[in-house]
């Protein structure tokens, strides 16, 4: 080979791995892994040719390239028994005449390999021919380049056929050249993460201001007076407006037999099984059926959501074959259908469902992920006005007080995450009923949990009105990420302008990952997080800068990453822990928490927790605690 004339490609392959390999460091989980398996064909090729000059190698490779091209297309479309047929049938072929070298002259067999290669490339231009949106997952990409792949990979061939391997212009201009496709396709899945990017942020900002839009209208309206019809009118509402659906319902559970009776319809929207003809008459007659007639529990798509308690989301209606009867008749037609069971604390209130009926118009992951927010909002909204019902009608507690500590009730983790190599314990004490302290433990994954602890400023009402806010945009921003520092940049934008600044919070939030043992760690001006090292036998605190949430809308947050060993203990606690006071005014302290602490570093989160409670409640006496008390612990096993 000519090692002058291949220095253009040498030069392309190693632009394109560095280009790879920069997107790699920049967007790990972003980048497209099968460009990094086109580099080392690439570079194994050359690498070979060096050693052993043989054309066969550049038609092989070339067969391999086209391979992986159709590999990750049919990634995201799914593979067919021609697809098998068709390589198997090429692959024998191209085994054939490389093996068999008595029949054929170096030039013919090459030639005829290269056929077999512009043959699997006609194949995958037909491929990419049919390749549309509704035949595949997350197309984009694909689509904006299909016709450059097809142009480049023919032309290629093209040349190859008619100049060879060898020629001058085959090796320093069109190899090289065809490189810049693989770097295009690279671009472009860097482009599109950053769409991504700024599309999630988009999307959480109208999420956060869609959830603001509800609250106000439900408070309006609850102000004015408490009318659950009304109120489900509202929620319906708001589920059009966030989904641009063309008709919506909210179904709730009867009292007395497991139906769902149809108390909120907003649009046009048809029953989901067979009517009788009269009520088929026009659509003022068909609402009025639905209404009229509850869904027993299990029957038709939502019925089956609320026995099954899961969501439902149909993006194609007519393709999908479980709505047969809504794809026959124009009157009863939808072309895409969301669905979400309405629970609280593992009761089900009932169901909430938004459609479109434009033949064509489908629901996106996006408006799904919407009706779930506003499902959640609104199930906590209702049990919480059923809530108030009761307590109005047995006149037992204060209102305002009854309600916000109900609401806080549903929001306070009932069950703790169940970990192999960890144990958690906690316990929260309200110094007026409703308490303004916020604590969870929410499982990531199979093998990561979160923890958080966070102060509101104030007391009462507002301090847990605050405190859902956040509970609700950490459980909304939860599914799509997990980097400390990140959930309170999140939150922190989330709240900011929405809420009077006095009512700031600290926050303190960390993961922790059971197989790796990795605690990843951010805090937002709330008291730093109590390591407990029992190899050295000595508390830590862990610290990162950071804004209260809620006052600086631009605020930079940081984390810390450390790993954890048996025996070690990380402890989290609010103000009403460390400024208890004793009959004579002096403080609970730090110091007498870590003392408590090192004492009972045998003992497990559960009975190291009661420790701590015991000697509190006797150091402050029959004091009332002036503020919040929150303390969680999780030791490692």
């Amino acid at each position: 080979m000519d090692f002058t004339a291949a220095l253009p490609r040498f030069f392309a392959e190693v632009f394109l791995l560095l280009l790879w390999l920069a997107a790699l460091k920049k967007k790990w989980d972003r980048t497209p892994v099968f460009i990094g398996w086109i580099i080392v064909i690439l570079v194994l090729r050359d690498a070979a040719v060096l050693f052993y000059p043989s054309e066969y190698l550049f038609p092989l490779s070339n067969l391999l390239l086209v391979a992986v091209y159709f590999i990750w297309i049919r990634s995201k479309t799914g593979f067919r028994n021609l697809d098998i047929a068709f390589f198997s049938f090429s692959a024998a072929v191209i085994a054939f005449i490389v093996l068999d070298m008595t029949l054929l002259n170096l030039a013919v067999s090459i030639f005829y390999i290269d056929l077999a290669v512009f043959a699997a490339m006609v194949y995958l231009a037909l491929l990419l021919g049919v390749f549309s949106e509704f035949t595949s997952e997350k197309p984009e990409i694909v689509i904006r380049t299909r016709f450059a792949i097809i142009a480049v990979m023919l032309l290629y061939q093209v040349s190859v056929l008619l100049y060879g391997y060898s020629n001058q212009f085959s090796v320093s201009v069109v190899m090289p050249a065809s490189y810049l496709l693989h770097g295009y396709i690279l671009y472009l899945y860097l482009g599109l993460a950053s769409e991504e990017d700024q599309n999630t942020l988009k999307a959480f900002r109208g999420d956060v201001e869609a959830l603001f839009e509800f609250m106000s209208s439900m408070g309006s309206a609850i102000a004015e007076k408490i009318d659950i019809p009304s109120i489900l009118n509202i929620i319906v509402q708001s589920a059009l407006r966030n989904t641009a659906a063309d008709a919506g319902t909210a179904l709730i559970v009867d009292k007395y037999e497991d139906k769902l009776n149809a108390e909120a319809i907003q649009g046009i929207y048809p029953p989901l099984s067979p009517v009788p003809d009269i009520a088929s008459v026009n659509p003022t007659v068909l609402k009025d059926y639905f209404r009229s007639h509850p869904i027993p529990i299990g029957q038709t798509v939502l019925g089956e959501v609320a026995k099954s308690g899961d969501s439902l989301f149909i993006r194609d209606v007519i393709s999908d074959g479980r709505m047969e009867f809504n794809s026959e008749n124009n009157i009863f037609l939808i072309s895409s259908i969301i669905a979400i069971p309405l629970i609280v604390s593992k009761r089900l209130l009932g169901v909430i469902s938004v459609v479109k009926r434009a033949e064509g118009q489908f629901f996106s992951e996006q408006d799904l992920s919407r009706l779930q927010t506003l499902a959640e909002f609104a199930s906590v909204t209702i049990d919480t006005l059923y809530t108030y019902m009761e307590v109005l009608e047995k006149r037992q507690i204060d209102r305002e007080i009854g309600i916000a500590a109900q609401i806080q009730d549903k929001l306070i983790p009932k069950q703790l995450p169940e970990l192999k190599v960890a144990n958690f314990a906690f316990f929260s004490n309200p110094a007026r009923g409703v308490s303004g302290d916020y604590f969870d433990l929410i499982e990531l994954d199979s093998h990561k949990v979160g923890v958080v602890i966070g102060d509101v400023a104030g007391k009462g009402v507002p301090a847990s009105l605050v405190m859902v806010m956040i509970h609700s945009i950490l459980q909304l921003i939860l599914n799509s990420e997990d980097e400390a520092y990140k959930v309170i940049s999140w939150i922190n934008r989330g709240i900011t302008g929405k809420i009077d600044i006095d009512h700031y919070a600290t926050l303190s939030f960390f993961t922790f990952d059971e197989e790796t043992r990795e605690v990843v760690y951010s805090n937002a001006a709330h008291h730093p997080l109590m390591f407990y090292s029992k190899k050295m036998n000595k508390i830590y605190r862990v610290e990162t800068r950071g804004l209260p949430i809620g006052i600086e809308k631009n605020s930079t947050y940081h984390q810390k990453r450390f790993t954890v060993e048996p025996g070690d203990l990380l402890i989290l606690y609010t103000d009403g822990i460390v400024e208890a006071m004793n009959p004579e005014g002096v403080q609970y302290s730090r110091k007498s928490l870590e003392r408590m602490i090192l004492q009972n570093t045998h003992l497990s989160a559960r009975k190291l927790m009661d420790k701590i409670k015991a000697d509190l409640h006797e150091y402050t006496g029959r004091e009332k605690p002036m503020d919040d008390q929150t303390l969680v612990i999780m030791k490692v096993t």
